[in-house]
């Protein structure tokens, strides 16, 4: 995972973000009786994602609002 702190986010036009997270999310499907041996299985993909978030604390409990989520996928791929 890669953490920015205070990103400006202008493409969305939001403004700045408090927390830029990029991570991959990995998905892996199998059938009931996996088979350790198997390391794909019937399919497996990776999955860039952006996330944007906000933060505040009102009496020692951190809010969050997530103001983007997406997938972080290059224009050639729609």
């Amino acid at each position: 995972m890669k953490f920015t702190f205070g990103a400006d986010w202008s493409d969305n036009n939001e403004g700045e973000i408090d927390i830029d997270v990029e991570y991959i999310l990995r998905m892996r499907v199998y059938n009931q009786t996996h088979d350790p041996l198997d390391i794909l299985g019937y399919f497996y993909d990776e999955i860039p994602i952006k996330e944007g978030i906000n933060l505040e604390l009102h009496d020692d409990t951190l809010y969050g609002e997530i103001k983007y989520l997406q997938m972080n996928i290059h224009d050639r791929y729609g």
